[in-house]
């Protein structure tokens, strides 16, 4: 399966290496025997930027409707662009993008959005909302929790060190989220377990849950993720039926 994962030049290589395992790390779980081929295009940005050229050139003059007077981008946009360069050519059949710049539902201008996804769509991971400094604001008012306790311990870090692990973890778990979305996580059709706030998500300790307070939610979600399971045991198995059946 060829995934490609594209970003924008203002994200730094460590967060596309995690992105990459997070990605991995999917696979893994499924257990299936299928390993991604994760290509990563590079910064879609960039001059020289050669896979593809009508991301850069569309978004440069200002002809994708991709920043509202927020200075958001438009993830509808960006995510319909995407899908037509990369799966409509189908030069890749997936495809993952990550930006640094806060992102809105082209439904919704008034919100924001840490990722966005659909079935078989691209995916897009925004790491605006997990910067450092705020990562580190909630870390301070969560000091007494166990379960970050136990974090700080086994990583062996201190002060700072532990906010940028924590935040490139939050984006891992992110990524994981929205990959979840793309192979038909959570599903409809499923009635236990589950909440419709802005689609179906799981309610179980799993990645797949909803992250409405950022980040906070995230870090939550991402202790857990480190500590106990990735994906709860309904959306593990759900997750192996769609790889199983590529």
């Amino acid at each position: 399966m060829n995934i490609c994962v594209i970003h924008q030049r203002s994200i730094e290589p460590s967060v596309v290496e995690y992105v990459k395992e997070a990605v991995t790390e999917v696979f893994v779980l499924a257990q299936n025997g299928l390993e991604p081929e994760i290509n990563i295009l590079g910064q879609w940005d960039s001059d020289d930027w050669s896979e593809s050229i009508s991301i850069p050139v569309l978004y440069r003059n200002h002809e994708l409707p991709s920043v509202s007077e927020k200075s958001q981008l438009d993830a509808e946009a960006i995510m319909g662009l995407i899908n037509y360069e990369f799966i409509q050519k189908r030069k890749y059949k997936y495809a993952l993008y990550i930006v640094s710049e806060d992102m809105y539902s082209g439904k919704e201008e008034n919100c924001f959005l840490v990722g966005a996804s659909n079935f078989l769509r691209p995916a897009i991971v925004s790491t605006y909302r997990f910067s450092q400094d705020v990562i580190q604001m909630n870390l301070d008012e969560m000091s007494s929790d166990k379960k970050l306790q136990r974090f700080v311990s086994n990583t062996g870090s201190t002060g700072t060190k532990v906010a940028e692990l924590v935040r490139i973890e939050c984006i891992k778990t992110v990524a994981m989220h929205e990959l979840g979305h793309v192979f038909g996580l959570v599903p409809e059709t499923q009635t236990e377990d589950v909440e419709d706030i802005y689609g179906y998500h799981c309610k179980k300790k799993c990645v797949m849950r909803q992250g409405l307070s950022v980040p906070s939610d995230w870090i939550g979600h991402t202790l857990d993720r480190i500590e106990s399971a990735v994906f709860c045991p309904r959306c593990l198995g759900l997750l192996k039926d769609f790889l199983n059946s590529l």
